[in-house]
């Protein structure tokens, strides 16, 4: 059950991200791989530390605080935090593909990493993430970002790094190498690194201190 709880947990925080409705677990590499991603994320910083930061107090997801789980500051970018009413529909989804993929009598770092990637990538099925070919809907994602209505300046600099960030991961794990869930990693991975650092997004964790994303 502990276990349980736990996978359910973090998939879940995972799935109440930026644009996906369901994410995998985060890959072990670095979200920026490539050259010219390390020289943007490094003009993304210059230009951060040049514009206004906004109030924690008027950005904050209240969630965390209520439930005990992480407080999410997001920023320049409110209108990413997801309703309830979304909440509830990803938590159930969650819950439907538990319940379809047995937790691993044999605990181990393989098996539950392996256990994640099959819940969230079933979570990513029933939403639509995948289109005809079974390829993640990159298109899907740009039509999310468009929907989520960023201010113009935000929203121009998010789908220049989804663009970039479709791109390397697509390169990297190209169709023929039949690595889709690696692909989607490196570009969720890509693009959460981009969108914190663009809309200073902070999430703090109960009982820690500091911020990650």
């Amino acid at each position: 059950m502990n276990y349980l709880s736990l996978c359910v947990f973090i998939i879940f925080f995972l799935t109440i991200g930026f644009s996906e409705s369901a994410r995998l677990p985060r890959s072990t590499s670095s979200p920026a791989t490539s050259s010219s991603t390390t020289t943007t994320s490094s003009t993304v910083n210059n230009k951060k530390n040049e514009e206004n930061q906004p109030s924690t107090s008027s950005a904050s997801s209240s969630a965390g605080s209520a439930t005990g789980g992480p407080t999410i500051n997001w920023g320049r970018c409110p209108q990413l935090e997801p309703t309830n009413e979304e909440k509830i529909k990803k938590a159930a989804v969650i819950t439907k593909c538990l319940e379809s993929t047995p937790v691993p009598v044999n605990i181990t770092r393989e098996t539950v990493e392996l256990h994640r990637e099959q819940v969230a990538a079933c979570a990513l099925r029933m939403e639509g993430w995948f289109n005809g070919q079974g390829l993640y809907r990159f298109d899907k994602a740009e039509n999310e970002i468009k929907a989520k209505k960023l201010t113009r300046e935000v929203e121009e600099k998010v789908l220049s790094f989804h663009r970039q960030c479709k791109d390397e991961a697509e390169e990297k794990y190209p169709v023929s190498s039949n690595q889709l869930i690696a692909q989607i990693q490196l570009y969720q991975a890509c693009m959460d690194y981009f969108i914190s650092e663009v809309c200073g997004i902070e999430v703090q964790i109960a009982g820690s201190e500091g911020s990650s994303e």
